[in-house]
């Protein structure tokens, strides 16, 4: 059996116009583009993408339009795909070593965590190499 998956593409030029406020009760259909700014994200191919900030001249509430394959989350859909594809597949978080090394390396909370779950017996096996 073959199986095909197809992840999302992230396009950082794929930025669509608004028609609508973004908000909910307000149906703005008039915005002023107030400023593009670089977001950080978490992508195999990107490493930041240009996000557009507008205000809804009706509310006069600002509100970001993201890029085809990026949300307000760090992760792009196509990680967030490529996740779910190695959950499916069996890889889930706690079943591989190297998700403590990657939680360790970009949270601190998590570190702390996942050095108190290795101690053992009063002696701490963190990883790090002094």
């Amino acid at each position: 059996m073959r199986l095909r998956i197809v992840l999302p593409k992230v396009n950082p030029e794929a930025i669509t116009v608004p028609t609508r406020c973004a908000y909910a009760g307000c149906g703005g259909r008039t915005f002023h583009l107030r400023q593009a700014v670089a977001k950080p994200l978490r992508d195999t191919v990107y490493q930041e993408v240009q996000v557009q900030r507008y205000q809804c001249l009706r509310c006069k509430r600002t509100f970001r339009v993201y890029p085809d394959g990026a949300s307000r989350a760090q992760t792009s859909q196509r990680v967030q795909g490529l996740a779910v594809m190695l959950y499916l597949l069996g890889l889930s978080y706690g079943a591989t070593q190297a998700r403590s090394s990657v939680c360790r390396g970009e949270n601190p909370r998590l570190r702390r965590r996942s050095d108190q779950r290795q101690m053992q017996g009063g002696v701490v096996t963190t990883g790090h190499h002094s």
